[in-house]
């Protein structure tokens, strides 16, 4: 059955921190070994995230200039973006993760928006823990949905994604899609993902600013992705400047989708500038650590009877033509110390998702994996994804 698969490439553990993380300490280390030497951003400059793709650069320091932007090339597994420095990170430009307007593609770290719908043909889910429904048209009550994060869309309907995620950014998610409609147009991507962490100060200027805004539907239309993930951590972090987790910006009085999240960690935390928006999306305190051990994660390990392999990204499962619709996922679990409620959701590329739930239970391991019996239709990609909320 192996052809009847192919691979996504996006985040697809999301399990939400449980319980200690661990002793902090006042000698604080951002974990970068110096490989990648100094990044130094004097004109706008696209880096793609690093092979074999966990998406961490291992900086020297940080240096954005002011009226340069940093943007990022998504690597295969559209992992979040981590930068890690030795030395300190002077921001005075722009970093960007936003999702590319009115295309469906997200951000790196974030969940495309759900495909567009056509005669015949339903609109898609948007992809992520808080994906909005495909509708029937773009901005009606009955129509598509925005994504959700932090928060619901700004007018919360049936159709809107749910609120997903940890305020301390643990682990690192982005923003999630809107619905497709059926007129043709595709929901919004969601906001991508980043994490800034130095050895010694961050330092985000008046002029600096660090984007991560979930795009518009298709046209311009309010299906938006929500926004995604910041998160900045060193012994001195100052953000004079911008920081924006919102979708890009609508006309006047139009829906928007959900906001994302901020989360700021220092021994000393300077000046604070504009937050985009503030509220409770954002988190401030001293939680010094980068990767904090344990971090409980779930993982497909089989789809429809074939092994999918760990960290290669999540699944989208195309069954031909006469497959029976039942078919097993096997989700793997580690970190977890008692049972855990998860859910499987299929996500068809067009059409309505469906999720199951499960219990996944330490005990039946090492390794401790549970089988879902789930449905996937035939002749059409479905994504398989399993959540902790």
């Amino acid at each position: 059955m192996r052809d009847a698969l192919r691979f996504a490439v996006t985040p697809l553990a999301a399990a939400v921190l449980a319980g200690p993380v661990g002793a902090q300490v006042q000698g604080f280390s951002s974990g970068s070994n110096g490989s990648f030497g100094p990044i130094d951003v004097a004109a706008s400059t696209t880096l793609s995230l690093p092979i074999p793709g966990d998406g961490i650069f291992h900086a020297t320091s940080v240096n954005v200039a002011a009226n340069a932007t940093l943007s990022f090339q998504r690597n295969a597994r559209n992992t979040p973006v981590h930068m890690l420095a030795t030395g300190a990170v002077q921001i005075d430009g722009t970093i960007s993760l936003d999702a590319v307007d009115q295309t469906g593609v997200a951000g790196p770290g974030g969940f495309d928006g759900g495909g567009a719908g056509a005669s015949g043909i339903p609109p898609g889910a948007g992809q992520g823990p808080g994906g909005g429904l495909g509708g029937n048209s773009n901005d009606n009550p009955g129509g598509a949905g925005q994504g959700g994060y932090a928060t619901r869309g700004s007018s919360p309907r049936s159709e809107d994604g749910q609120i997903y995620g940890s305020p301390l950014l643990v682990p690192l998610l982005g923003g999630s899609g809107g619905g497709g409609a059926t007129s043709s147009l595709v929901g919004g991507g969601g906001g991508g993902a980043i994490l800034i962490a130095s050895d010694v100060s961050i330092s985000l200027s008046g002029a600096g600013a660090i984007l991560a805004r979930g795009g518009r539907g298709g046209g311009g239309a309010d299906n938006s992705g929500s926004g995604g993930a910041i998160r900045l951590l060193a012994p001195l972090v100052t953000t004079a400047g911008t920081l924006d987790v919102r979708d890009q910006p609508l006309a006047p009085g139009n829906d928007t989708g959900g906001v994302g999240r901020v989360r700021v960690d220092a021994f000393t935390h300077g000046p604070g500038g504009t937050v985009m928006p503030f509220g409770l999306a954002v988190s401030r305190g001293s939680l010094m650590l980068v990767f904090p051990q344990p971090l409980p994660r779930l993982d497909v390990v089989e789809a429809a009877g074939t092994a999918i392999a760990i960290d290669s990204g999540p699944v989208q499962v195309v069954l031909p033509t006469g497959s029976p619709s039942a078919q097993q996922v096997v989700v793997r679990g580690s970190g977890f110390s008692a049972p855990v409620a998860i859910e499987v959701q299929i996500t068809p590329e067009n059409g309505t998702p469906a999720v199951y739930p499960a219990v996944l239970d330490p005990a039946t391991g090492p390794p401790a994996e549970v089988t879902v019996n789930v449905d996937i239709p035939a002749n059409t990609p479905s994504f398989v994804h399993v959540w902790r909320r």
